[in-house]
């Protein structure tokens, strides 16, 4: 029987390799934006083409409170301050979280799996292209942020928020978030050898967990490290990703790769498919430092 690779460095995506982003994400936004269409007294449509147009500007997708940076909004509530712009549109906001709750859940094995890694003394490392807060913040409320280590994202744009004294702080979190320049995306290397240099682990004993080929797994196997492809993460309705790609800063290119799943484009294999996250036990030997590692639960709904 073949020895399992030794792993001391463990990194992982997390959207859609975690949990499902595109089916959370696509029926949380929609759900806001029909009840701040009725609010306003607009159609559905023209307040997405407006909601795309602050993405685009910002650069994201997930930019904090996008509908107060609309012209339907400026429009709607011509003399009052962004705070009470949002005041008017609470209600859809509260659209949103109340979606949220009912759609953003982990994969089946996650957390069990996460557990045991991190128990074994591996490095945890969370690295993800969505912006720091919002990535910080979803595993906060998925009760997981205890068991990473660090977190590599790139920084946001925290001005979105209404009001600034109570943007909510990146040290509520209990694992530590390395900011990243805007540039550090998905496929480049560089922050996956950041990542090995911080910890003095060698790409042979690095672990990369993700659902792309593209960017997740060839940008492993371009510094030689392990890679374990998330397969799973790209069974979502691709329906829903349509509708993403409605509001979407990325380009009509970058939402057609994204639909294909990206296998056409990638020369790179990975070392394992999963067709569930807790294979990764049976594939792979995790070891590191001994440490006392907290088990975590998700909070209560």
């Amino acid at each position: 029987m073949p020895r399992k690779p030794e792993i001391r460095l463990f990194v992982t995506d997390l959207d859609n390799t975690l949990y499902d982003w595109v089916s959370y994400f696509a029926r949380s936004y929609y759900e806001m934006i029909r009840v701040a269409a009725e609010i306003m007294y607009i159609p559905v449509e023209d307040l997405l083409d407006d909601v795309q147009r602050v993405h685009r500007r910002f650069n994201n997708t997930e930019h904090p409170f996008a509908l107060l940076d609309t012209d339907a909004a400026k429009l709607a509530f011509p003399r009052l301050t962004r705070i009470e712009r949002a005041q008017r549109l609470d209600r859809a906001f509260h659209a949103f979280n109340r979606t949220r709750k009912q759609t953003l859940s982990l994969y089946s094995s996650v957390r069990e799996t996460l557990e045991q890694v991190a128990q074994s003394g591996a490095i945890v490392v969370a690295h993800t292209d969505a912006h720091a807060v919002n990535a910080a913040y979803r595993l906060k409320w998925l009760g997981l942020d205890a068991l990473f280590d660090n977190v590599y994202a790139p920084e946001g744009e925290e001005h979105g928020h209404p009001r600034l004294a109570r943007w909510e702080s990146l040290d509520d979190v209990s694992c530590k978030v390395r900011s990243l320049a805007h540039t550090e995306r998905k496929p480049s290397p560089r922050v996956l050898m950041t990542i090995c240099r911080d910890y003095g682990i060698s790409p042979e004993h690095t672990l990369y967990v993700g659902d792309s080929l593209v960017r997740d797994v060839g940008m492993a196997k371009a510094i030689g490290a392990q890679a374990a492809w998330a397969r799973y993460g790209t069974r979502y309705d691709h329906a829903l990703l349509a509708d993403v790609g409605r509001i979407t800063h990325w380009t009509p290119e970058q939402v057609r790769r994204e639909k294909g799943g990206g296998r056409q484009q990638s020369e790179a294999r990975p070392d394992v498919e999963l067709e569930l996250y807790g294979e990764l036990l049976a594939a792979f030997s995790f070891s590191g430092e001994a440490r006392q590692r907290p088990v975590t639960h998700k909070k209560a709904a």
